[in-house]
């Protein structure tokens, strides 16, 4: 009997009209949807809260109001899925991307996607990666074969745009950007325990993001210069980006 109450309690915050009835609202005084619409409005208010806490470099770009206005229309299509609300927002860069309120700001969408990627990289579990004592373990037959799994802190994100230099701006550290100063291939994880990226070029971001699709390392590394597999191999795969072999 709870369980069916908060279920259409929670609907009914949601807007679902048709749970209203089934919660038998007193109408004295306030109408059952007057009195439902102060839990509504606290729970708009909270979310978009959460979601400005999950995408903070979005907020300093296009500035508080502007960004409640998008999270409050977001939420009301897409509303948590998860009991925690640090992984609310998966949705929202497409969403900023498609908004007609955000289409004078091209790089929006991946300012988003920036954000998010510190987010994931911040909260998912801490898991054994691949070190140097693995790839010493390897004989020359079986490091031509080797095959890794992506850390689920590793985000790689291509952009057009130059991300860091809008992010450096956002923040106050800088004082402009330029478009024209082209776009980034960036890779974002948890390093030591700490969030950190790297601005990659064409041929190591073609490495690594041939290694986190599946590829062996032979196949990753057909395309690059051997002399410097060694040094992607040390900066790159041996920086916790990836998980520890199993077996």
């Amino acid at each position: 009997m709870l369980a069916e109450l908060q279920r259409d309690f929670a609907r009914a915050v949601r807007g679902d009209a048709l749970a209203v009835p089934r919660l038998e609202i007193d109408a004295t005084g306030l109408n059952p949807e007057r009195r439902l619409a102060v839990y509504r409005n606290h729970h708009r208010i909270s979310l978009a809260a959460a979601l400005a806490a999950n995408f903070p470099t979005v907020v300093k770009v296009i500035g508080e109001p502007a960004f409640e206005a998008l999270a409050l229309s977001f939420l009301a299509i897409d509303p948590p899925r998860e009991p925690s609300l640090a992984a609310y927002g998966a949705g929202f860069p497409a969403f900023v991307e498609s908004d007609p309120r955000s289409l004078g700001l091209v790089y929006l969408g991946d300012v988003a996607r920036l954000d998010w990627a510190h987010n994931v990289a911040d909260r998912v579990d801490d898991l054994p990666t691949f070190t140097a004592q693995h790839l010493a373990a390897l004989d020359a037959e079986r490091l031509v074969t080797l095959q890794l799994k992506p850390h689920p802190s590793l985000t790689l994100l291509p952009s057009l745009f130059p991300l860091l230099q809008i992010r450096d701006v956002a923040a106050g550290l800088a004082e402009n950007a330029s478009l024209d100063a082209g776009g980034v291939d960036l890779m974002i994880w948890r390093k030591a325990g700490v969030v950190t990226h790297v601005a990659l070029e064409r041929g190591p971001a073609l490495f690594i993001r041939a290694l986190a699709g599946g590829q062996v390392l032979a196949e990753a590394a057909q395309n690059l210069n051997p002399e410097c597999l060694p040094e992607y191999l040390a900066e790159l795969v041996l920086s916790d980006a990836f998980l520890a072999p199993q077996g």
